[in-house]
């Protein structure tokens, strides 16, 4: 055993030692064909039996094998792409009954479930662990998630290795630092999609055309960017990019410069309220002249040390107000104009609505706006310029807050910073009040500015700090989560508190947004349709896709559609037949600009819902001969019908043209008089009306002389025609014109006469069925 100390250590025994050469025999000597050492010969050795140790281990090493592979059979695949779940047997499942669907898989095969099953997981409900058994099925068994989330249970998954778990939606409450990077929604499938890229949306099984609690609840980028665009004000791409770079909108969740140079909306509400008259001399079509150029030699610049200073009075605390004309709508609350007051330290621009423009409105404006600022412990004006018709009373209110007045000169309105504050305040406020809703009442237009005057100090930059905005040199930095902006006087429907409602009442309300409310956390102020009363709430369904998906009407649709086949038919050549070319030709005709313009007329132009009956019925009158005849009537105030010529069914007879009873058309009546300035309105009509018609030349012409002639008719005559045409309508048996002998038969003599019995005999048996 000695060398082998390894094998006795691990329970093996050492192979055999090697037996010794036998000696040498005379006949091995001379044989030198083999070499010395090497043996011809190979001898076969069985391998030894195992010791208890080695059986041991392999026991242990068959069982764990075993093991292995149940577990690997009670595995399944948690799967989110699946619908159902799905196991490839139903052994050791507890069978539930027979199944006749059809899987799809993911080629597009279709594979037979035989049966359904439920998984042995006794925790979750039976709704969750429902299962159809698809021997086809290549793994051994798929988990769906759809079932589990349709049973009220959350799937998390976890990053990296840390596996995946399900929960109880009663059980955990997510809470999140940060809003979602990728957002998705479920689709009527069960499945879940997201978008791919940053401007694509999805398609939500849900309806939620018109929902969103918050920003966060948008489904793209592209989306997030219009809404809060609009919660801003609709304001230039300039004025938002600066905000977003000084880091003004910080807290406003996907509000980033890149994402609002990719995703500006060009709305129109911005240009209502910003578009400004073009610059004179930008890119000048003005030929210089090269002569004075030539004359003009500036002689070179000597630098020197100039130091230029300017002093400013820190002590001096600068306030401006002026007032705006009247609003074009008086408000509820009888508000008809607008102060505005403007801080030149924090850049920050306050207004207050009027009533009127008397010493005591403005006193009272002025107050409320003194008031807030100081307020705020950051700013107290001591120097307040104002215009020069000024009340007294007004100028005393100021003078009493320890504030120096000073008036502008007389017609230099320019002198007063706040004559630009009120342009740029007007422009602001004019874009958010076209971007109200269509059923927004305007009377309410007051209501709006508190927000109008937040989103506009958010978009400037103090003077003294340039590095922060306008709001947050006064009330400190805005957070979005705590206080959440939407579109003012967007449609709403907002949630009625249990107490507040009946057992069976509505859970929601429809209203408008107005203002957010800074005394609360993340709630709103609403205006109630049905009360017209202000509201504060917390839980509010706006109406956002006029802002944030903007409607494409039908006819823009149907001529893009046009436009882009002229271009498709434009691009073919080369056609294999000459009818096809032709058919070609005449497409691009129809679709040449002159026809598309035309085009777009006609889809401008809405159908007539009432046709013109009158007309259908003439020209159907013109197409064939009518079979039945009429007699003139003897007298126009006759009640008796017209007696009716119907001809045989046997044969048409051609007549000659001057035996061709012709209808005569109706005479028009001449007015028995002629209207005169003093006559009545009754009597003017009538007379219009008789001198407008004129002597028909076409079939066309009478049809519409007729329908003329009896807009003409007295209410009389009018009432004498209807009762002629009704008793004419009723349907009669007429005797029937022999044209050989000229006898009118009835209809007794036609069945026995011998030329048209048989004739008539058949018509009879198909009327009478």
């Amino acid at each position: 055993m000695k060398g082998f100390t390894y094998l006795v250590t691990s329970g093996l025994s050492p192979p055999p030692p090697k037996r010794p050469d036998p000696p040498p025999t005379p006949s091995d000597q001379k044989a030198d064909c083999f070499p010395q050492g090497v043996d011809c010969c190979i001898n076969a050795v069985l391998p030894p039996p195992l010791s208890k140790v080695s059986k041991k281990w392999a026991r242990r090493v068959n069982k764990w094998k075993e093991r292995r592979k149940k577990r690997v059979e009670e595995e399944a695949l948690l799967d989110s792409a699946a619908t159902s779940s799905f196991t490839q047997s139903g052994q050791g499942l507890q069978l539930t009954g027979k199944s006749d669907k059809f899987v799809r898989a993911a080629n597009g095969g279709l594979m037979k479930a035989e049966s359904t099953a439920l998984f042995g997981l006794s925790k979750l409900r039976t709704g969750a662990r429902e299962a159809l058994v698809v021997p086809e099925l290549k793994p051994k068994a798929l988990m769906s998630v759809s079932p589990l989330a349709n049973n009220g249970y959350t799937t998390i998954f976890h990053p990296y290795d840390e596996g995946v778990t399900v929960h109880d939606a009663n059980t955990f409450k997510l809470t999140f630092n940060a809003p979602p990077v990728l957002q998705g929604c479920r689709n009527t499938a069960g499945l879940w999609t997201v978008p791919i890229t940053d401007d694509a949306t999805i398609s939500q099984s849900l309806n939620v055309d018109e929902a969103a609690m918050n920003v966060y609840d948008l489904p793209s980028t592209k989306e997030v960017v219009r809404f809060l665009h609009a919660a801003l004000g609709f304001p230039t791409k300039a004025t938002l990019l600066t905000a977003a770079k000084k880091g003004n909108l910080i807290t406003f969740p996907g509000l980033t410069p890149e994402n609002i140079t990719k995703h500006f909306p060009e709305s129109d509400e911005t240009q209502k309220g910003h578009m400004r008259q073009s610059r004179q001399g930008v890119r000048s079509t003005k030929v210089p002249d090269e002569d004075a150029m030539l004359e003009f030699n500036p002689a070179p610049g000597v630098k020197k040390k100039d130091v230029y200073l300017r002093v400013f009075d820190t002590t001096r605390k600068n306030m401006y107000t002026d007032q705006s004309g009247p609003f074009p709508i008086k408000s509820r609350r009888k508000h008809q104009y607008i102060m505005v007051a403007v801080e030149l330290d924090g850049n920050y621009i306050d207004a207050e609505p009027l009533k009127t423009r008397n010493a005591k409105d403005l006193t009272e404006a002025y107050q409320k706006i003194f008031s807030r600022w100081k307020a705020t412990g950051v700013v107290c004006p001591n120097w307040h310029v104002l215009d020069n018709e000024a009340p007294e009373k007004f100028k005393q209110a100021i003078r009493e807050n320890n504030c120096r007045v000073e008036l502008t000169p007389a017609d230099m309105h320019r002198r007063n910073a706040a004559e630009q504050a009120i342009q740029t305040f007007k422009s602001h406020f004019k874009s958010v009040l076209a971007g109200v809703s269509d059923s927004f009442p305007i009377r309410e237009w007051d209501e709006l500015l508190p927000q109008t005057i937040l989103t506009l100090n958010l978009l400037r930059q103090s003077h003294v700090a340039p590095n922060i905005s306008a709001y947050a040199y006064h009330h400190g930095s805005f957070d979005y989560n705590r206080m959440p902006l939407a579109p003012m006087g967007c449609a709403v429907q907002f949630h009625v508190k249990p107490d507040r409602r009946k057992t069976w009442g509505e859970h929601s309300m429809d209203g408008w947004y107005l203002k957010t409310s800074d005394e609360h956390y993340r709630c709103h102020i609403v205006l109630v349709k049905k009360t017209q009363a202000k509201r504060v709430t917390d839980t509010v369904f706006f109406k956002h896709k006029y802002i944030t998906q903007p409607e494409v009407k039908p006819a823009d649709v149907i001529i893009q559609a046009y436009q882009d086949l002229r271009q498709a038919l434009q691009g073919l050549k080369n056609p294999k037949d000459a009818t096809q070319m032709q058919a070609i030709e005449q497409i691009q005709e129809q679709l040449s600009p002159g026809n598309t313009m035309q085009i777009e007329q006609r889809l401008q132009r809405r159908p007539p819902r009432v046709q013109n009956i009158m007309q259908q019925l003439t020209e159907r009158v013109q197409q064939q001969p009518p079979r039945v005849q009429f007699e003139e009537p003897r007298g126009e105030e006759s009640l008796q019908p017209a007696r009716r010529i119907v001809a045989s069914p046997q044969k048409q007879i051609a007549r000659s043209p001057q035996k061709d009873i012709v209808r005569p058309a109706p005479i028009i009546r001449q007015p028995k008089y002629v209207a005169q300035p003093e006559d009545s309105i009754a009597a003017r009509m009538k007379a219009r009306r008789a001198a407008g018609l004129t002597k028909p030349v076409n079939t066309r012409q009478a049809s519409a002389t007729k329908v003329a002639a009896a807009n003409d008719e007295s209410i009389a005559e009018r009432v004498l025609r209807r009762r002629r045409e009704i008793v004419n309508n009723i349907e009669k048996a007429f005797p029937v014109l022999d044209p050989e002998t000229g006898q009118l038969l009835e209809y007794r003599q036609l069945l026995r006469h011998p030329k048209f019995k048989d004739a008539w005999n058949i018509s009879a048996a198909n009327e009478f069925g």
